[in-house]
């Protein structure tokens, strides 16, 4: 279900994306006339599709990773590097998201040339975003502990056969 979502309000921001630009090449290069407000909403909606966009990569862990020294591991090594490196993104997150709290808190008066927003709005994309990747986060590595135990009392230690140990 979350995973549809991230699609649906991903393909939504790529679209916008897609007719705002489209609307400031014609105004500019077809009337001569170009907007001053399309060009700064593309940017915010492009911080927005970023972050649907890493919380649908971050889902289906199709991050980008080094697998070449991991791919030497036995499997049951490769879950605890798996574990380690999802709380060291936890720990990202949180360091993210707190400093996001400190720009937005500080740009909070302060407004943007074109559409007269506050420039806080960029920054509140980061709060829903990396709201999502944490809970995200936390389900891999819940996700990942499943796995290690039902590792540890498999008595022929090898992997279950539906899973899939190769990150």
């Amino acid at each position: 279900m979350l995973e549809r979502i991230l699609r649906f309000l991903t393909f939504i921001f790529l679209l916008a994306l897609i007719l705002l630009v489209a609307y400031q090449v014609f105004f500019r290069y077809v009337l001569a006339n170009p907007s001053v407000w399309s060009e700064e909403a593309a940017c915010y909606i492009f911080v927005y599709l970023t972050f649907t966009g890493a919380c649908l990569g971050l889902k289906k862990k199709r991050s980008l990773k080094v697998t070449f020294f991991i791919d030497k591991l036995p499997p049951k090594s490769v879950l605890y590097m798996d574990i380690v490196m999802q709380i060291l993104i936890m720990i990202f997150l949180i360091i993210v998201l707190w400093l996001a709290a400190f720009a937005m808190w500080r740009l909070r008066t302060q407004l943007t040339s074109a559409l007269r927003l506050p420039k806080s709005v960029v920054f509140f994309a980061l709060f829903p975003g990396i709201s999502l990747m944490m809970v995200i986060t936390i389900q891999q590595i819940r996700d990942d502990f499943k796995k290690l135990l039902n590792f540890r009392f498999n008595r022929t230690n090898t992997p279950p056969k539906e899973e899939n140990y190769n990150l």
